[in-house]
Formats: structure tokens, sequence, C-alpha cells
């Protein structure tokens, strides 16, 4: 690591006199360089303060680059929009849910990213009950009978899609299947609407808009719980990004971006200019779809492509707010799924949360773009307060004391509110739409993400794609070219003819990863820069290797069980009990579960104790504990070849859980770090009896 060190503070030493040498250069022969006073120059230049946007600049000004933001509204977040009611209650006009706190990538061995900033930024978080209740009203069949249709609809389909194309929607898989269970016409739109509800709904559109098969095949991560941010908004988590940024520029709307191989200039509606080596675009899909953003030259027909194919859902909401609760159903979701003027819309409260009572009336796909939506505020209220009378026909319905609705469809600035997999899109677009132009324009956001996309998290991961790209991958390939010309240099050195200043002529600081044998570089022509090159290259993949594995970090065991948080219980509430209990973790996209082991709490050293075994083999237990914190962590020490001896290596694992009293279990994570393997998941443990219990 010394050596890998040494070689990255080489690079960025080198990077920067490149830089110099390059900037000097370009000041007599870049024919978009302006020398008009008006200009403002720049390192990097993000469009937009969405999620992406602000992550992107925090983490590059973290690290010394010279960044500018330019956002059209007059405030951050983008999509994430919170507003407060006249009763003082915030209500989340864009993004509200955390979409879970594990398994936001593949494989599940890193916590969701949005999550990880709720801890860092201390934000109270609050989790919803566990609801039953998935039905329609007017209810023809049974909640049971429907949910049974709608597993073996979903199993047919998964099926179906191994071998199909991706052109197929799931509105289609619906027809064949209500064909094959033999269905009349009221069953198949029961499942219809059962479907609808599940999956498209959530994406913003219609069953017959989304492949089945794409959404199918990047879809299947595991997500978890998905709590809320109940004593603020959703905005904290994008205020905590802003708060410490120091160059936003507000009212700033782009009309044209000019670039070449050297430089980008941004023209905005003001008549500011900007200058910058890099430009970061995070705009939402919706507002390239409207090409109200002039590319010159036009950019490539791949990329054009991509930004049609792509879905860009509508999903809008309204707030009804009443002083007194009305409703007397415990289920989580009102639902109904017809009306003379609106398609499909189901209800939340969220109650339950905040004490505050208020229904969530969200609408999407054809609800929305067949309105014209604020123009209709009257109407559409009306027709749901009309359907809600029926669902309660014993309850005097009185109006609510306030509305308030979201209008993401019609905002100039998004035209639109998440994506969705088209059933006219390829599997490649999502990596076309972030690919870059010329190494100079970098797309960012959530539409840039195969298997994220449509999520908070999902942007907030393509940021950091695009900030590492720019600020180390680059660096490291610097040292490559660096040690290619130096070879190259020694071996020419006896020939008259040859010549080492390639890295002046390419420029090579300034490229990125994609792309960057392109743009005149020339191939090494010796057996020693060929091995050097793949030595290095080597080099520069283990070093990836070794920045992934040094990501899974843990606190201690003592650091752990003695953070503080908003949402510990204020007091022990006996959930420190010897006995036996069972556990079940998560890994490889699936829970294994549940193996029971024994604890032994000792309440004057707050140390605890037990031994068990799973299907791995067996193990003691050692650890520590905290009533203050409610928080355990302990250590499981397998027994050599017991069990499992492929994967019994004695090793061990470290597990650290806090209580949930909602779910009356403690929760947290597992961590392993071994010669061969590095990883950490989720873990659940639940109290089963006590010893006594088998006397």
């Amino acid at each position: 690591m010394h050596i890998l060190q040494y070689l990255l503070l080489s690079a960025v030493v080198c990077g920067h006199i490149e830089q110099y040498n390059y900037r000097v250069k370009r000041l007599t022969v870049d024919n978009l360089d302006s020398r008009s006073s008006d200009v403002r120059t720049t390192k990097v230049l993000i469009i937009g303060s969405g999620i992406a946007g602000l992550e992107a600049a925090r983490l590059l000004q973290q690290n010394g680059v010279e960044t500018i933001v330019l956002e059209a509204r007059n405030r951050t977040g983008g999509r994430v929009w919170s507003i407060r009611s006249k009763n003082n209650l915030m209500l989340d006009m864009g993004a509200r849910y955390i979409h879970g706190q594990y398994g936001s990538i593949p494989s599940g061995l890193l916590t969701n990213p949005v999550w990880d900033l709720t801890r860092s930024a201390n934000i109270s978080i609050c989790f919803g009950e566990p609801h039953d209740f998935l039905g329609t009203y007017p209810l023809y069949y049974s909640n049971i009978l429907v949910q049974k249709w709608y597993d073996e609809y979903m199993l047919f389909v998964r099926e179906e899609t191994r071998m199909s194309s991706s052109n197929i929607s799931f509105a289609d898989y619906v027809n064949l299947f209500a064909q094959k269970k033999h269905f009349n016409e009221k069953q198949r739109s029961t499942l219809y609407n059962f479907a609808y509800f599940t999956i498209a709904d959530r994406e913003g559109t219609e069953l017959e808009s989304i492949s089945a098969k794409g959404y199918l095949d990047r879809s299947s991560v595991f997500y978890g719980e998905e709590p809320v941010i109940c004593d603020t908004d959703f905005m904290a988590i994008t205020d905590y990004l802003a708060k410490n940024l120091t160059n936003i520029q507000f009212g700033e709307i782009v009309t044209k971006i000019d670039y070449n191989k050297n430089l980008v200039k941004v023209s905005t509606k003001n008549g500011q200019i900007y200058q910058a080596e890099f430009v970061l675009i995070t705009v939402p899909l919706g507002v390239l779809k409207s090409k109200q953003i002039e590319f010159n030259p036009q950019l490539p027909q791949w990329k054009l492509d991509a930004i049609d194919r792509i879905g860009f859902g509508y999903y809008e909401k309204i707030y009804l707010l009443w002083d007194q609760v009305w409703w007397n159903t415990t289920d989580y979701y009102f639902f109904q799924s017809a009306s003379k003027s609106i398609n499909l819309r189901y209800w939340i409260t969220a109650n339950k949360w905040n004490g505050k009572p208020f229904i969530t009336c969200f609408f999407a796909g054809k609800a929305v773009s067949s309105l014209t939506w604020k123009q209709n505020k009257n109407e559409t209220v009306k027709d749901i307060l009309d359907t809600l009378q029926k669902m309660f026909p014993n309850i005097k319905i009185t109006p609510p004391t306030e509305i308030y609705m979201s209008n993401w469809n019609e905002d100039p600035f998004s035209y639109g509110s998440y994506s969705y997999i088209s059933v006219n899109q390829k599997y490649e677009d999502p990596f076309r739409l972030s690919e870059p132009i010329n190494n100079r324009l970098l797309f960012a956001g959530e539409a840039t993400n195969t298997d994220t996309y449509g999520y908070t998290h999902g942007a907030l991961l393509s940021a950091r794609r695009e900030e590492l790209i720019m600020h180390i991958i680059f660096h490291i390939f610097l040292i490559i070219m660096i040690f290619i010309n130096v070879i190259g240099c020694q071996d020419a050195s006896s020939s008259r003819n040859s010549s080492c200043t390639r890295i002046g002529r390419n420029h090579f600081y300034h490229e990125r990863s994609i792309g960057l044998m392109g743009n005149g570089y020339q191939l090494p022509n010796t057996m020693i820069e060929h091995l050097m090159t793949i030595g290095l290259f080597i080099v520069f993949y283990m070093a990836l290797y070794q920045l992934w594995s040094n990501s899974i970090s843990m606190p201690s065991n003592e650091d752990y069980i003695n953070m503080l948080t908003n949402d510990i219980e204020e007091e022990n509430c006996g959930q420190f009990v010897s006995g036996f209990w069972l556990s079940r973790y998560y890994h490889y996209d699936r829970f294994y579960e549940p193996y029971q082991f024994s604890l032994l709490f000792n309440s004057q050293t707050r140390e605890v104790n037990g031994n068990g075994v799973d299907d791995i083999g067996k193990f003691v237990v050692n650890g520590i504990y905290s009533i203050n914190t409610n928080r355990l962590a302990i250590i499981k020490t397998y027994r050599e070849e017991t069990e499992n001896s492929t994967e019994n290596f004695g090793h061990n694992i470290t597990i650290q859980v806090a209580w949930n009293s909602n779910q009356y279990h403690f929760e947290g994570k597992w961590f392993i770090k071994t010669r061969n393997y590095s990883g950490d998941g989720r873990i659940e443990l639940k109290f089963e009896k006590s010893f006594r219990a088998m006397a």
C-alpha cells in the first residue's frame, strides 16, 4: 500500500503540472475561450442542485476541486422538495421514502448510502408498521385470493421473460396469464388493478409501458424496510449535503452548452457565461427529453436514442389535512381502483408516524397526463372525497382544512417524476445515458443507473461514480502514461528521429477512463512498453480492489455500544434477557433463518456469553452491551471442522445490533474480514425463551 500511496501522490503532482501546461497552451488554441470579463471560469461546473449535483459538489469541494453549481430554481434539492403546512406539518412533495437500509447494491454488501447520510447527519427516522392490506376498493374478491393470483402471475412472468424479448409489457402478461387461468373479465380486471398497484403505480406509469423482462432483470435487489424522516422532512438530507457548499448560483437556467475536446462553455437565460474543463449534467431526464437545452455540436445519436427510449414517469401527490382523524380503519393502505375521471389511485395515511391526521393521494401515469393537473384541482379533490365517502359510508366526512398538490409533470425543470424501464428501452441505454461526451460532458442522476433507477440513492451513487472518475481514476491512468513515456523515451534515446512529447500532445490528465485510448493516443511499440502497460493495469485493478475492501469498515464494539442516537429507547425495556435467541442474517440476496443460540447477560460486568450452531458450524459468543443505548456487540467464533467444512475456517464474525422497539428485536449488521473474503450484511436477533422455560 505504501507503493500505491506513492504512485497516487506522484500522479497528483504530475497531474497538476500537466494541468498548468495544458491551461497555458489552451489560451492560444482553444476556439471556445472567451476573453470577456463577464465569463466565469471553474474546473468543474455542475448543472442542477438535486441530490446528485449536491453530492458531487460536496465530494469535489472536499477534495479541493474548484466547483460551481448552477441551479434554475431558487432552492436546492431538485425533486426533493418539502413544504410546511399551516399547522406546522412538513409535507414531502417529492421524494419521501428511504428505500431500504441494506442491500442498496447487488449482493447486499453495502448499506443504502442515503441511510448512511441520515446516520451521519443525525436525522431522526420513523418506520411504518407492517401492513396486511394490499387490496382494492370496491372489493370483489378476498385479498388472500387476489394475492395468490398475483404471486402465481409473477412466477408466470418470470418464467416467460427468461427467453422472451424486452418489449413485452406487464399488461401483455396479465392478458396471457388470464387466458391461461380462464379468468372472466372481472377476475382479469382485479388482477390488473392489483398488479398496477404493486408495480406500475410505483413506477409512475402504466402496466402497458413497462418492460416486464427489463423490470425483473434489474429490480431484484433487496432493499429492506423503507423508513421516512419523521421530525423534519426529506429535504433535511439535501440541506445536509448543501450546508457547506460555497458556490451555488440560483436562478441560472441553462439554455446552451458549447463543447469541444478541450473546454465547455455554458450559457444561461440571464446572459451569464461559464467556462469549465468538465461539466457534470444532473438535470432530470424529463429536461433532456424536452430538448430545452441546446447542445453545440448536437449530442451524438446514440445518446439521443437513449434519452428517448428510457421511460420517464408521472407521479403526483395531493395532501388532504384534517384537524381530527375521522377514519376508523387500521389498514395501512386505502386503495381505490376505478373512477370516472382518474384511472387508478391509492392513499396512505401517515397518522401512525407523526400524530397529524392527513391522507396522501398518489396519482400516476395516465391519471396525471390525462389531466390539466392544477387547473382541475377542485374537481380532483371533489372526486377523491366522493370516493372516500363511498368507502366509509357510516362516517360523515368533512372537507379537509388544507390541500396541497405537487406538479412535477408541468414543472419546466423536471417535466416528470422519475425514470422507469420502458418497453422500447434497450439494456445498454442507462450506460449510454451516463457515458461522457468528448470526456468533457459528464452525466449523473437516477436515470443513469441500471438497478437503482428512480431512487434517491441511485442519484447519490451516480454522483459518486462521476466524482470518482473525475478526481481519482484519471490520476491513476496518468501514472500508466508517465511510465509508458519514460520507458519509451529511454528506449528511443539512441534514435535521432524519436520524440518524447506524447503526454503534452494528448493532455492525458484531462481524459476520462472511458475512451482514454482515443483522441490520438498511440499504442506502445516495444515489448517492454507492452509488459509495463499490462503490469500497471494489474496494479490499478489491485488498488481498486484494495479500496473496495477497505471500504467495508466498522466501529469497534466498545465505540458501537456507546453510540448515542435520537431513536433509542429512553429506558431499558428488559430486552437483555438471558435465554435462547433466534438469529437470521441476510446474504447473497436472501435471508438464512432461523438459528437458535444461547446468550447469558451479566448485569454486573455488562458482558454477554453464549454458544450455538448454524449452517456454518458450531460457535461460541463473547461480547458487551449497554442499557444506556440499548446496543449489543458480540463476536461469534466458529469451532473449526464442525458442520460445513467448506465454509467454516474457525473465523470470527462481528455482530453489532440495536434494539428496535417497534419490531421487538435487535437489528443491525454482521461483519466478516478474512484473507479470502470481506463483507457485511443485515442481521436480526429475537428472543425466543428463557432458560427457566426449559426447566
